[in-house]
């Protein structure tokens, strides 16, 4: 069953830990209404470690040539889509943890 929620919200974690534990292994946006997202992510220098085309990706603690980053505080670019046809485009950090 499919249930669409009009005007919808994005929620972004600020934290994730890919340890495999099974909790909180992935960092994603989420929420009510979203249809899809492009999300790129930046390490403290600047350089682009991961990008997020669609809901099925989520970033797993790897960077593009498939070697875990350190823990860190890493800073994130996303513009999503939503059901009602407004966009949303944010910033900010996200904390990775191993």
């Amino acid at each position: 069953l499919l249930h669409i929620i009009a005007d919808g919200a994005i929620y972004i974690p600020n934290a994730f830990s890919p340890n495999a534990d099974g909790v909180n292994d992935w960092f994603y946006p989420a929420g009510e209404g979203l249809v899809d997202y492009q999300m790129l992510i930046f390490n403290r220098w600047g350089e682009q470690v991961a990008e997020l085309r669609s809901l099925s990706e989520q970033w797993d603690g790897l960077n593009r040539r498939g070697e875990a980053v350190p823990e860190g505080v890493y800073v994130y670019r996303v513009v999503a889509r939503m059901n009602d046809g407004s966009s949303v485009d944010r910033g900010g950090t996200v904390t990775l943890f191993r």
